[in-house]
């Protein structure tokens, strides 16, 4: 009996003991834990103890060196080109081309490095961390029902710079590439929803192009050109974000961007490429009353009777009116902003018929409820990726963007087009300008490289207007026209002005006069480029919308990811 009793009285202590032991060896162990972080500061640290998480990813030299043959050893050297002249300060000088104002980092020209892959699965950085998905990062750029542009840049490539551009001995094709300072593609991108494994929605990025099966690559069309085989891929992408009229609220600017989506999606279906991109191509519109005809053959393209999508196809098929990528950008946006897809514009400005317009919203309709449309079975069939990119009309009250517009700058911005196209004279400066800034150089050397680098450049320009794609290139009048400007940038680039600004001012009167020559207007991708970048350091006509610097795109297997964390507060 009595050892019955002690062994309850046991069982009792026991019972009665063990949350307090408990206790005490979890006091004990987050004890020794906190010895053990004392002054790091790392991921396994107590959440409670842990200032803020920061992350940044820096160029892994040798990740890059592997698929593009040289090692820069920073993004900011890889978004710069080693200039060589014997007239610079030891033979050369590092220019910042591909540099912009970061609204990021309070306008500095610092970069913002975002991790891509054309790969939708998981990603690993050179650093060998995981990244969920190739478009993750990208993704988090946009909000949704936002749209950006991606400028591809090849002056990383080694079928291009390589980074170096040598004044000493510059071969024909880089004073090409030159002139259009290496950018040789603009995709659009947008934030699109994908369904996972489980049946949810999943944010993600997807790019729409032209010609539809850009940019190609390990993993096909609708991706970004940021792939493994080969040093065809690009090296970097800048990403920039439209800027709209202030005068336009918020919910109007959301309404211009899905009037921008549908545009794209709708002339991405039935536009043609050109057989020549690099030159001779004209543009399809110019003004916003053939913007407004342009969206007319695309509504009858996409939804028309048999006679109307004749007459599309006819339309879209003339040499003069087929589109290149970054005409692609310029044509959606300007006819986002000058036709919004409602009643009043499409019935009684565009003149469609309420039948066509009828049959219009309702591939829509089809397209948003995942079924096949003309906008997914047409010529962008080969992007599957637009099946994802979710498109409407617009508000029935919605007008024009320049109708909201104070009553003093209507009329001007009645008459603009989402971005100014550019002229040879435009191209050649601006080149001049970018790759041998005389702001920085002086002009006793700055007018000494840009001659020099002119003399390079000046065959490529001829060659590059009059193209070779079937357009007819220029008539022999143009031809006078442009060679008498040509001598007249001879004369100004090659003398030695007071100051810098005094060379814009000599400059300025050849560059608007260019740009009253009837045809020979152009909207290359690096016409983005520029727009984005300072206005004094530039020469870019602007039009209605802006463009801001939205961050660098890489292939996340060049990047180290590198984390760190605020001192605790």
């Amino acid at each position: 009996m009595r050892r019955k009793r002690e062994m309850i009285i046991a069982v009792l202590t026991a019972c009665l003991m063990a949350p307090a032991i408990a206790s005490a060896d979890r006091q004990a162990k987050q004890a020794e834990q906190n010895q053990v972080n004392q002054g790091r500061l790392n991921p396994n640290q107590n959440r409670v103890n842990r200032g803020r998480q920061r992350v940044s990813y820096k160029l892994n030299p040798q990740a890059f060196k592997r698929q593009f043959g040289w090692a820069p050893a920073s993004v900011k050297r890889l978004l710069s080109v080693e200039v060589r002249h014997p007239a610079l300060r030891n033979g050369k000088d590092f220019v910042g081309t591909h540099l912009f104002p970061n609204p990021k980092k309070g306008g500095k020209r610092e970069p913002t490095v975002i991790p891509a892959h054309d790969k939708l699965g998981s990603i690993a950085f050179a650093s060998g961390q995981k990244m969920v998905r190739g478009d993750h990062a990208l993704a988090k750029q946009l909000k949704r029902g936002e749209f950006g542009f991606l400028v591809h840049q090849r002056q990383a490539n080694p079928d291009y710079a390589m980074g170096v551009v040598d004044l000493t001995n510059l071969s024909p094709g880089n004073a090409k590439e030159l002139i259009k300072l290496w950018a040789t593609h603009i995709s659009i991108l947008t934030k699109v929803g994908r369904k996972n494994a489980r049946g949810k929605y999943k944010d993600g990025a997807a790019t729409i192009n032209m010609p539809p099966g850009y940019p190609g690559g390990d993993e096909g069309a609708g991706r970004f050109g940021l792939y493994d085989s080969g040093s065809s891929a690009y090296g970097n992408l800048s990403l920039l974000k439209p800027k709209y009229p202030k005068y336009l609220k918020p919910g109007q600017q959301r309404a211009f961007s899905k009037n921008m989506r549908t545009m794209l999606v709708g002339f991405d279906a039935v536009s043609k490429f050109p057989g020549d991109y690099n030159g001779g191509d004209s543009l399809t519109v110019k003004t916003p009353k053939q913007v407004r005809h342009a969206v007319k053959m695309m509504i009858q393209g996409v939804a028309g009777n048999a006679a109307e999508k004749a007459q599309s196809q006819q339309f879209f098929a003339d040499a003069n009116n087929k589109i290149y990528c970054a005409e692609l950008a310029y044509t959606s946006l300007s006819a986002a902003i000058h036709a919004p897809l409602n009643d009043r514009t499409v019935l009684q400005d565009l003149g469609v018929s309420r039948q066509t317009w009828g049959n219009f919203k309702r591939e829509i309709g089809k397209h948003n409820s995942g079924q096949a449309s003309a906008f997914t079975t047409m010529g962008s069939a080969r992007n599957t990726e637009i099946r994802n990119v979710r498109i409407g009309v617009s508000p029935k009250n919605l007008k024009s963007a320049w109708e909201y517009a104070p009553a003093a700058k209507r009329t001007a911005d009645s008459k603009k087009m989402a971005f100014g196209p550019m002229t040879a004279a435009d191209m050649i400066a601006n080149a001049l300008a970018v790759h041998f800034p005389r702001s920085k150089w002086g002009e006793k050397i700055g007018s000494k490289v840009q001659a020099d680098a002119w003399k390079g450049m000046k065959p490529q320009v001829m060659s590059q207007l009059q193209g070779s794609g079937g357009r007819g290139g220029m008539s022999a009048a143009q031809t006078q026209q442009v060679d008498a400007l040509l001598g007249k940038i001879d004369q100004v680039v090659g003398m030695q002005h007071a100051n810098y600004q005094a060379f814009r001012s000599a400059i300025k009167p050849v560059l608007d006069a260019a740009r009253q020559l009837p045809g020979l207007q152009f909207v290359p991708p690096h016409l983005l480029q520029l727009t984005a970048m300072s206005p004094s350091a530039t020469w870019v006509k602007q039009g209605l919308i802006g463009l801001e610097y939205g961050g660098t795109v890489i292939n996340a297997k060049f990047l180290d990811k590198v984390v760190t964390y605020d001192a605790a507060q």
